[in-house]
């Protein structure tokens, strides 16, 4: 009786991480991603305003971009591609990162800081 109960309980474990591993979105809630497009990574340069759904990457342990293989750098690149006119493949894809209270100077207190990703996919954050 003691061994049906571990294997019917593994059994669950295994069915959850699953379809954990299928549905990432959902499994850790990733949010959308606000992104600017922004002229050389200048936020005062801002080009367009969009969002990215963002997934679950249990390789990277973080949100990533749901699409483009999950790289940063497609976030460049789609704003490069769908504003040629207005990027001339200069464009940077920039958003606001929230900084738990303990990485920050005050050290009482989260803050916001700003990212930029390139389009090799090498990220900048101030």
């Amino acid at each position: 009786m003691r061994e049906a109960g571990c294997i019917m309980a593994m059994a669950v474990c295994f069915i959850l991480l699953a379809d954990a591993s299928i549905n990432s979105k959902e499994a850790v809630g990733c949010q959308d991603k606000k992104v600017s497009c922004c002229i050389d990574g200048d936020e005062s340069k801002t080009v367009a305003k969009t969002k990215f759904t963002m997934c679950w990457s249990w390789s990277k342990a973080e949100c990533r971009p749901c699409n483009g293989e999950g790289q940063w750098a497609y976030i460049s690149l789609w704003c490069n591609v769908n504003y040629i006119n207005e990027c001339h493949g200069t464009c940077q894809g920039c958003f606001k990162v929230q900084y738990p209270f303990f990485m920050t100077p005050q050290a009482s207190e989260g803050d916001d800081g700003i990212c930029c990703v390139d389009n090799e996919g090498h990220k900048r954050c101030r």
